[in-house]
């Protein structure tokens, strides 16, 4: 037996070997490409995996999981000739690994093209906006983001089609001013408000002389209304006085003593002293009884 335990362990160590150049573990954060004799191969399901010893089979690995790539603070100028330093990030991964392995081939070449191909969309995009867009007061942060967006189309539209790789985000870090242009930036943005302020001013105007129209129009088409109600009544009133008056005229006396009542109700309702005449109407029905 002990002549037998050399032999063992080197039987051992020959299979631990072997399943080193023939072996691999696949973790579920990565992808590989297999080239066998040249011919690139993706295998992209976790576990272990088995491949011919080198040079048969080369064994490429590829981290899937999103990486971050931050840009240098690189000059920019907009559509009104103002020079903006500007730092970019991105967030990417690999979306073919194939195409990626073909085009590309390591993560050191991805970030120098992709800063490439930022920078150069960086430039167009820029170029599209005004400074007193970017700076400007309640419109900055959707012009910004305007701009994140821009970059990332066309950026991807590149990325993905020619090298496998698919940006998720691309945003602005921070964007700087020369020294010699924050003056010059600061009375552009006081001369934008005070136009701002100028126009909602006159709109505001504008709005309360219509509001005042509108509310005048109302008046008079209400007074118009109660006008022509009040004639309505008025001309019924008439009517129906003069259907009381021919009434009255059918005993024009009993008529005069019920007036002279309705007079004596109505300016005795307060306690009052009055001398007058007797004779002196409505009062002289208090004298009426001994008349009669």
């Amino acid at each position: 037996m002990k002549s037998k335990i050399p032999t063992i362990i080197a039987c051992l160590v020959a299979i631990l070997f072997m399943f080193i150049l023939c072996g691999y573990q696949l973790r579920i954060s990565e992808t590989v490409i297999a080239t066998t004799l040249g011919k690139p191969k993706l295998v992209d399901q976790p576990g272990l995996h088995w491949k011919f010893p080198w040079p048969i089979q080369k064994i490429t690995r590829y981290d899937n999981r999103k990486q971050l790539l931050k840009l240098n603070l690189r000059e920019t100028v907009t559509n009104d000739n103002t020079n903006l330093i500007v730092e970019l990030f991105c967030t990417w991964n690999i979306h073919e690994p194939l195409l990626f392995f073909n085009s590309v081939g390591n993560f050191f070449e991805a970030e120098s093209i992709l800063k490439s191909l930022i920078a150069s969309e960086r430039e167009s995009v820029f170029r599209r906006h005004s400074m007193l867009d970017i700076v400007k007061l309640g419109k900055a942060d959707e012009t910004l983001s305007n701009i994140e967006n821009e970059l990332l189309a066309g950026v991807n539209q590149k990325s993905q089609s020619i090298y496998g790789i698919k940006i998720d985000f691309i945003g602005i870090a921070q964007i700087n001013l020369h020294e010699s242009n924050t003056q010059s930036i600061f009375d552009k943005m006081i001369q934008e408000q005070e136009k701002l302020a100028a126009e909602i001013q006159s709109e505001g105007t504008k709005n309360a002389k219509i509001i005042r129209d509108n509310a005048n129009n109302q008046k008079a088409q209400k007074l118009a209304k109660a006008e022509a109600q009040a004639k309505r009544i008025r001309g019924d009133a008439l009517i129906k006085a003069a259907e009381q008056y021919d009434k009255f005229n059918e005993d024009l006396e009993f008529a005069v003593f019920l007036r002279k009542l309705d007079a004596l109700e109505e300016t005795m309702k307060t306690k009052t002293t009055i001398i007058l005449d007797p004779d002196t109407p409505p009062y002289d029905l208090l004298k009426y009884g001994q008349k009669k």
